[in-house]
C-alpha cells in the first residue's frame, strides 16, 4: 500500500514538473516571440519616422524655394520702381546721415565721406531694352574719422554699418592708433577736449540697380 503510494507519488510529482517546465517553455518562447515583434515595430517606427523627416525636408525645401521665389520678384518689382535720379536722392542722404554723426557723437573734426562711382572692367552694366534698360552701378565710399578711444570707434563703426543699403561690401578697413603725440595730434591738442588717438579709414561697395525710367 505504502509503496503504490509513494509511485503515484512521484508519478505526480513527475507530471507536474514536466507541466511547469512545458509552461516556461511556452512563456520563455512567448516572451522571444513577442520581443522580436517589438523590435520589428521600433525598426519600422523608426523607419516610419525618419521618412516622415525627409519628406517634411523636403516639403519645407519646396515651401523656401517658394518664398525666395516671390521675395526675389518682390525685389525686382522694386528695383524696376527706382530711377537714376532717386539713387541719386538717396546717396545725397546717405552722405547727410553719416555726416550727422560728427555732432551725435561729438567729434573732435567732422567726419569726411565721399562716393566715387567705379567703372568695372569687364562686367556689362545694362541689360533689358532702349526703352527700360537695367543699370548695374558700383559706388565705392571712402568714410574717415577719428575718436578718442575704441568704445566710440566701434559704436560709430556699427551705426555706419547700419545706415548703408543692403548688401553693401566692405572691402578695406584700416584702424590705426597713436601712441606718442606726433605732430598731427600735437597741432590738435586742447584743454577743453581730450584728443583723437585712433584714426580710422573705411571703404565700402555699394552696388546699385536702376533703370532708365
Amino acid at each position: 500500500m505504502l509503496k503504490n503510494f509513494i509511485i503515484h507519488l512521484k508519478n505526480v510529482i513527475f507530471f507536474k514538473f514536466a507541466i511547469c517546465c512545458l509552461c516556461i517553455s511556452s512563456i520563455l518562447w512567448l516572451l522571444q516571440s513577442l520581443n522580436k515583434d517589438y523590435m520589428e515595430s521600433i525598426s519600422k517606427n523608426n523607419n516610419i519616422a525618419e521618412s516622415l523627416a525627409q519628406e517634411t525636408l523636403k516639403l519645407y525645401s519646396i515651401i523656401n524655394s517658394k518664398n525666395k521665389i516671390l521675395e526675389t520678384y518682390a525685389r525686382y518689382t522694386k528695383l524696376l520702381s527706382i530711377s537714376a535720379r532717386q539713387s541719386c536722392l538717396e546717396r545725397a542722404r546717405l552722405i547727410m546721415k553719416i555726416d550727422s554723426l560728427s555732432k551725435k557723437y561729438n567729434l573732435n573734426e567732422p567726419i569726411t565721406i565721399s562716393i566715387k562711382q567705379e567703372f568695372l572692367s569687364g562686367i556689362r552694366s545694362d541689360m533689358g531694352t532702349k526703352q527700360d534698360t537695367i543699370k548695374i552701378k558700383n559706388y565705392d565710399v571712402y568714410i574717415r574719422f577719428s575718436t578718442k578711444d575704441f568704445v566710440t570707434f566701434s559704436t560709430i563703426i556699427k551705426e555706419i554699418y547700419s545706415c548703408m543699403p543692403e548688401n553693401t561690401i566692405v572691402l578695406s578697413i584700416d584702424v590705426k592708433k597713436e601712441d606718442v603725440l606726433e605732430p598731427k595730434v600735437i597741432y590738435k591738442l586742447s584743454t577743453e577736449r581730450t584728443p583723437d588717438v585712433i584714426f580710422t579709414k573705411l571703404n565700402m561697395r555699394i552696388r546699385e540697380i536702376t533703370t532708365n525710367k
